[in-house]
């Protein structure tokens, strides 16, 4: 029974913790801070192409290029040097 006599000293002490009246206003105010910051300018060149399905398709056929590029500098490293 010891356990039990800790646990609701712990529980009522932790029922007699305040809140500030502010504090939702005090958050609320952080959140739209966070929105309000200035967008860095190449997340807006990021996001105005992953909009548009050709830059999205552009993107992979380099990303594709360099990657077999890649490989192919690999095997010919391996097999000739």
């Amino acid at each position: 029974m010891l356990n039990d006599d800790h646990y609701h000293e712990w529980l009522r002490t932790r029922r007699q913790v305040t809140v500030d009246p502010e504090f939702s206003e005090t958050v609320m105010k952080r959140i739209a801070r966070r929105y309000d910051w200035p967008r860095r300018p190449w997340t807006t060149v990021a996001a105005r192409m992953s909009e548009r399905p050709w830059a999205r398709a552009a993107v992979l056929v380099v990303a594709a290029v360099l990657g077999i590029g890649r490989v192919l500098l690999m095997l010919h490293v391996m097999l000739f040097a």
